[in-house]
């Protein structure tokens, strides 16, 4: 590397941009940013913005999005201006360090001003970011009005602008605001993922008593008919759909389907794991089906899954409740 900076005559941008998009795949990002700074220090080295782009890329993989608008200055210094790849990298980058560092708001603000002084168009890849930063945050009301703002601006939403936002939504129990957002996807056709369904599956499991949420659900049927219309629409279903699915069957005492839910499940190449296994072993202990629970940590011993710290004090509490009964 040192000897391609030091040759004379010194190698064309397009052989230095190849050297640093090769070690960028590598995942060298502390290489390319050290050879980037040895390259400025050259004195007929001109970056181009593939340059740019690739060590603040690199930049915002180590975490150091701050030094990316340093980065981004030398564009503007030599008279070339960002491209879509520049600002798409620098929000995801911002977006990436949000939940930790506060940077939602200046995401927010970089969009905005790609928007306002029309450097570029935005597309949904760089609003999706910001929304999803923002409703980490538990900025509800900002993501909502910067989704508007995406739709005003003639830029379609996809499945992940609307996924944060039905999350948070759920967290909060609006639900008015959540079926308006469905019946948004369904008129512009976008179809509902994974992630859709385990918001509306785990928010319907916890909520028990509120009139909206019985506006939602009947007995945690509607839950089981999301289930359904995923798989009925090719959606596979994960190990947290199908454990949030468990525990509402089971907070309802129907611990039969819940079990036949396990078999389907493995069926259909999802391999239970701790948390499913002890949300039956509770039911099942504390209900006193000895038999049963006998035979789940059997299965579990068959596929070399250990009990954990949850699944002993499940049974101790078992037990202790079962001493008690006898001993009255």
């Amino acid at each position: 590397m040192l000897s391609l900076i030091r040759k004379r005559p010194m190698p064309s941008i397009w052989a230095f941009n190849h050297l640093l998009g090769a070690l960028s795949h590598k995942n060298h990002s502390s290489t390319v940013v050290s050879m980037y700074k040895r390259m400025m220090g050259c004195l007929h080295f001109r970056p181009d913005v593939c340059t740019v782009n690739t060590v603040i890329k690199c930049l915002c993989l180590l975490k150091k999005v701050d030094l990316s608008f340093s980065v981004l200055a030398t564009l503007y210094k030599h008279g070339l201006r960002p491209d879509a790849h520049t600002l798409n990298t620098l929000l995801h980058g911002l977006c990436a360090e949000g939940s930790m560092a506060g940077k939602a708001s200046e995401a927010l603000e970089l969009l905005k001003k790609m928007y306002d002084d029309k450097w570029i168009k935005p597309s949904a890849d760089c609003f999706n970011p910001v929304i999803d930063c923002l409703c980490k945050e538990g900025q509800l009301d900002e993501a909502s009005t910067l989704f508007r703002d995406m739709i005003n601006y003639d830029v379609l939403p996809d499945v992940l602008s609307y996924n944060p936002l039905i999350h948070g939504l759920c967290e909060f129990g609006h639900w008015e605001e959540v079926k308006r957002l469905l019946v948004g996807m369904l008129d512009k056709r976008i179809s509902p993922d994974v992630c859709t369904y385990n918001a509306l599956i785990d928010s319907l499991r916890k909520e028990e008593s509120t009139q909206e949420a019985e506006s939602l659900q009947d007995d945690g049927e509607e839950a089981t008919l999301f289930l359904e219309n995923m798989i009925d629409h090719g959606i596979s279903a994960d190990i947290f759909t199908y454990n949030s699915m468990l525990d509402a069957l089971l907070k309802e005492g129907r611990t039969k389907e819940a079990l036949d839910l396990m078999e389907t499940m493995t069926q259909r190449g999802v391999m239970p794991d701790i948390v499913t296994y002890d949300s039956l072993i509770n039911e099942l202990s504390h209900s006193g089906r000895w038999e049963e629970v006998t035979k789940l940590l059997y299965k579990m011993q068959d596929e070399a899954l250990l009990p954990d710290v949850i699944t002993f004090n499940i049974l101790v509490d078992a037990f202790v409740k079962k001493l008690r009964e006898l001993q009255a």
